[in-house]
């Protein structure tokens, strides 16, 4: 079985990052995790899920890593789509 979370932990992340003016913090980040609702799955259906882009999400284990490179690739696509050097 595999733990799937609704909605994913990055849209949490994303929602509680925009709803402040500064970055997340560890604890943060480690308590939506927590707190967060999830269903378990078969691992088929979940692989599947993951395989085709539908339910892309960040690796709970690694929560915090995870969402650090997020932000990074997130923050150079940005910079990106707007000319920046």
């Amino acid at each position: 079985m595999a733990i799937i979370f609704i909605p994913t932990l990055v849209k949490s992340l994303v929602k509680a990052q925009n709803k402040q003016s500064t970055p997340l913090s560890r604890a943060e980040v480690e308590q939506i995790r927590a707190n967060a609702t999830a269903v378990s799955l078969p691992d088929h259906i979940a692989a599947e899920m993951t395989k085709n882009g539908i339910w892309a999400d960040i690796n709970p284990d690694r929560c915090w890593e995870e969402w650090l490179a997020y932000c990074h690739v997130r923050r150079i696509g940005k910079d990106r789509r707007i000319g920046a050097r």
